[in-house]
């Protein structure tokens, strides 16, 4: 059963994005909180490092983890949803961190742009908040057609150790960075 602050959050944060896509700003595709906070507290309880979430769009998986204990940080480059993650973070009294950008680094040059990944564009690292080499676990819920570009990134600029999550619609994919058994695939809706 989920604790009642964090469906607070998820409800809040739906809210705002209800209100986001009526003004305008380009809808997303939320992912599943409940599932998503499964996977994390299985995580957290190993460690309670830095989480970087690629993608954060209204910022409620970026706030769910600082919740858990991690030092939390949300990249989004719609400035309307970094405004949007920043003011929920503040609702929850919330130490996740927002920034404004691409996730991907610009030296990071191996791929093309798709539909919903354009290359080339300012980056969020610029200011030196957070590398992602700093993360412990990376959290993304990249469109079909841009896994591999993720899973690239990850592997090109993530220390070794880390951990990459992505939510694929219908099941998790957990990555962890030097390990033997590289990746393991849970099935929507099931704990690691």
């Amino acid at each position: 059963m989920l604790e009642p602050r964090f469906q607070k959050l998820f409800d809040r944060a739906e809210e705002i994005r209800a209100e986001l896509d009526t003004s305008g700003v380009p809808p997303f595709v939320a992912s599943q909180y409940e599932e998503v906070h499964q996977v994390l507290a299985e995580l957290a309880e190993e460690d309670h490092g830095i989480f970087l979430e690629w993608g954060s769009a209204t910022g409620a998986i970026t706030i769910m983890a600082e919740m858990l204990g991690f030092e939390a940080y949300g990249i989004e480059i719609d400035p309307d949803y970094v405004q949007a993650a920043r003011r929920l973070a503040e609702e929850f009294e919330s130490g996740a961190e927002f920034l404004e950008g691409s996730f991907i680094p610009r030296s990071y040059q191996d791929a093309e742009d798709s539909d919903s990944l354009e290359l080339g564009l300012p980056d969020a690292y610029d200011d030196h908040v957070i590398e992602i080499c700093d993360a412990d676990v990376i959290y993304a819920f990249p469109w079909p057609d841009d896994r591999e570009v993720h899973l690239e990134v990850f592997h090109r600029y993530a220390r070794e150790g880390a951990v990459y999550v992505s939510f694929d619609v219908d099941r998790f994919t957990v990555v962890r960075k030097g390990g033997e058994d590289d990746e393991v695939t849970l099935a929507d809706g099931f704990p690691p």
